[in-house]
């Protein structure tokens, strides 16, 4: 009896090391955090989402944290970070670091809904389901771009509650809408017949190609850290530009839709 005792309490310490190792091993990069300056913005996001969605006699915050009844909950942004989001979580504590404000904000939404549901002073019935659980972990997102198409992702501020991107934020450019960036002179649209037609444009115009050039520079300049992405669209018909130039190119009417690819 005396040997089957000290043999299970060799396996229950053999078991409470390894979930140990394994815990610090699946959360070791949790524990490096280099915050940002936006830290303290996503911070300010947070209190005030916080703070509306519940009742403010029971939140009292600080500068880096805010503390929701007897939760203490902290949000930082790590540039650093190799996943998405790491989130730690105990009885006392929610941290939540993440590597773009953007995540953060999404963060501070999903936070919130999973409260709502064992935490009466917050009110969420707006928000859709958490897609997380409140428990300590890591993960990354499988898509670097997600844009679903569906009307409630283009309300003004949902980019930040389903964590999506929106053609209006994300794009310097994008669809048919070369005519809303440039100058309208008649070099930059098609030409039939020797004829101007203004309802569709010429890609082999060197005028057009440095007034989209232009508009792209002066607007979000040449950040080598920074991804923006770009369409360059013809308008919506089947209107071809027969100019010279185009027709140097091998652009023919049969085609019926112009080749921006030859830009």
């Amino acid at each position: 009896m005396w040997l089957f005792k000290r043999l299970k309490h060799f396996l229950y310490l053999l078991f409470v090391g390894f979930i140990s190792m394994t815990a610090s091993a699946n959360n070791r990069h949790i524990t490096q955090v280099y915050p940002t300056e936006q830290s303290s913005d996503l911070q300010q996001f947070a209190w005030k989402e916080f703070h509306a969605r519940s009742n403010a006699k029971k939140i009292t915050t600080n500068n880096s944290s805010f503390k929701l009844d007897h939760t203490t909950i902290s949000f930082s942004i790590d540039k650093n970070l190799t996943e998405t989001y790491c989130l730690t979580v105990s009885p006392e504590n929610i941290s939540a670091q993440v590597k773009t404000l953007e995540d953060g904000k999404w963060m501070v939404f999903q936070i919130l809904e999973l409260l709502s549901q064992t935490n009466s002073n917050v009110q969420a019935d707006d928000l859709p389901p958490a897609s997380i659980k409140l428990h300590t972990h890591c993960k990354t997102f499988d898509f670097e771009y997600r844009e679903p198409f569906f009307p409630t992702n283009l309300k003004a501020g949902n980019t930040f509650v389903f964590r999506t991107h929106s053609v209006d934020i994300h794009w310097g450019l994008w669809g048919h809408n070369i005519s809303k960036i440039t100058t309208p002179v008649d070099e930059i649209f098609s030409a039939i017949n020797n004829e101007i037609n203004k309802n569709q444009f010429c890609f082999s115009s060197e005028i057009l190609f440095s007034q989209i050039t232009e508009y792209i520079l002066d607007n979000f300049g040449e950040n080598p850290d920074e991804t923006i992405r770009f369409m360059v669209m013809h308008e919506d018909n089947n209107i071809v530009c027969l100019c010279e130039n185009c027709s140097k190119i091998g652009i023919r009417q049969e085609m019926q839709v112009p080749q921006p690819h030859t830009f």
